[in-house]
C-alpha cells in the first residue's frame, strides 16, 4: 500500500432508481437500453412546471412506516 492511501472493502451494492428497486433491477434495466424519464401524469403534479421527470421506481410508503416515508 503507498503512504497515504487506504483500502477499501465494497460489502453490498444498493441502488433506488427510476430505473428500479435495487441493483440488480438498475442494472439489468441500462443493459436493456431502458430510460427511466417518464410522462407525469399524477393529479399531485399537476401543478408543476415539469410534465417529465426520473422519480423513484419504489414507493416509499410501500417499504416506510408512516412517520419515515
Amino acid at each position: 500500500m503507498r503512504a497515504g492511501t487506504e483500502e477499501v472493502v465494497v460489502t453490498g451494492l444498493g441502488a433506488t432508481t427510476p430505473l428500479g428497486g435495487d441493483a440488480a433491477a438498475t442494472w439489468a434495466a441500462l443493459l436493456a437500453g431502458r430510460s427511466g424519464a417518464r410522462a407525469l401524469t399524477e393529479e399531485w403534479a399537476a401543478g408543476l412546471p415539469a410534465r417529465v421527470a426520473a422519480t423513484a421506481a419504489v414507493d416509499p410508503a410501500g417499504v416506510l412506516g408512516r412517520t419515515e416515508a
